[in-house]
């Protein structure tokens, strides 16, 4: 999917930003090979003012490889662990695409028991993406995707018998469960 996002990435800005020289994509699905390979780009074009990261991986090695060059340039990752999390905070880069892991999984599952049950499933399913950056990535909506959530609301945890739960699910998704038939709600009993 990292090269998916690269062409992506390409098109759009060849439509969008025609102005913007791209040089020639380079692939590097590791750290180390990302870091060495962004010191290498930075070496080659003295004029470069912008790397993109389409992984995490990448992002990561691409920050790596920035920082040890010493130039300051716009960096722009995907996904949103720690270290790019990190970097953001510090400025070191503007920003990401993430993924929204949670809606991932629940989509997931839903698509799972309909095929399971014969029910028709559509060809695309989105399952969402948010740019972040220092400025909202504390937003409740922003942040329940960043795979290390920055505030406490992100997680909704329980007890049960012999473990202990974490998981976060809006209501909104528990009705869309029920609407669907594939659970059933029932409301507490109070005493």
């Amino acid at each position: 999917t990292g090269k998916q996002r690269c062409e992506g990435f390409q098109e759009w800005m060849k439509t969008n930003a025609p102005d913007i020289k791209l040089l020639e994509p380079q692939y590097a699905g590791e750290v180390g090979l990302a870091a060495n390979t962004s010191k290498a780009l930075i070496t080659a074009n003295s004029d470069i003012n912008g790397i993109y990261g389409s992984n995490e991986a990448t992002a990561i090695g691409a920050l790596q490889g920035v920082n040890e060059s010493g130039k300051k340039l716009t960096l722009v990752g995907f996904d949103s662990g720690k270290a790019q999390i990190d970097a953001i905070k510090a400025g070191t880069e503007a920003g990401a695409i993430t993924q929204a892991p949670v809606k991932m999984g629940y989509e997931t599952v839903i698509a799972g028991i309909k095929a399971a049950n014969g029910m028709e499933l559509p060809p695309t399913i989105d399952s969402g993406y948010s740019w972040f950056d220092k400025d909202n990535m504390t937003d409740p909506a922003i942040a329940q995707s960043l795979y290390e959530c920055p505030h406490r609301s992100c997680r909704v945890s329980w007890d049960s018998p012999g473990r202990n739960l974490s998981w976060p699910i809006p209501a909104s998704r528990i009705r869309r469960l029920r609407d669907i038939g594939i659970v059933q709600v029932q409301q507490p009993q109070l005493k």
